[in-house]
């Protein structure tokens, strides 16, 4: 085994059991609601009577506040299932204000021009050359 591999060999799993558990419960439930809210959202919410348009922008905001609503219900609620604590009124405004910077950051982002080549290929270059060198 070469040095480089030996290094990066955990001592232990990074995600134990119990996480893996937690882990899909919640994806399956998450990938069933989105699914559900995605293709029976309209109907559902009884959305028919507006336009189109209008009735996929609701149904898609419904599918983001679930989302935020699910982890936030997690936080306040499930706090020895995530080793979280209830937050004061002043901490979960400091949490919307800190989110809210993201909105711009997103925006600048967008602006920044991705390149074709996958970004996996550039991080593999120095551990190829590496590997190359202890061979």
């Amino acid at each position: 085994m070469d040095y480089l591999s030996f290094i990066c060999l955990p001592r232990e799993p990074l995600i134990t059991n119990i996480m893996w558990r937690n882990l899909f419960l919640q994806a399956f439930y998450q990938v069933t609601v989105l699914l559900v809210l995605n293709f029976r959202g309209t109907s559902i919410l009884q959305l028919k009577s507006k336009t189109r348009e209008h009735a996929n922008d609701v149904k898609n905001t419904m599918i983001f506040n679930t989302f935020v609503f699910c982890q936030i219900i997690i936080i306040e609620f499930l706090g020895k299932f995530t080793s979280t604590v209830r937050l004061s009124w002043k901490l979960w405004l400091a949490s919307v204000v800190i989110g809210i910077f993201s909105w711009p950051l997103a925006i600048i982002g967008k602006m920044i021009p991705v390149p074709k080549t996958p970004l996996s290929k550039y991080l593999m270059r120095p551990i190829q050359r590496l590997r190359n060198h202890w061979r």
